[in-house]
């Protein structure tokens, strides 16, 4: 995510789902740039975490949008 995982992990926060920002997983804690996202619940749960992590992305995009400009259509 931009413009880094540890900003969209507190928004995701905020709508109920905790996820790990790149920077706790790597060695160096550089690479924010991903998130890790455990597929451990029952398939009913994990619906709507993803429909809560759509509207956290949502809301964290709209934020950013101004900030930095889109490089490509999917991220």
């Amino acid at each position: 995510p931009r413009p880094d995982a540890t900003a969209f992990a507190q928004v995701a926060l905020r709508h109920g789902v905790e996820v790990v920002p790149g920077a706790a997983m790597d060695p160096d804690g550089r690479d924010d740039s991903h998130l890790r996202l455990p597929f451990t619940y029952p398939p009913e749960m994990l619906s709507e975490l993803v429909d809560r992590l759509a509207t956290a992305w949502a809301r964290f995009d709209h934020r950013t949008s101004h900030a930095e400009p889109r490089t490509h259509p999917d991220v």
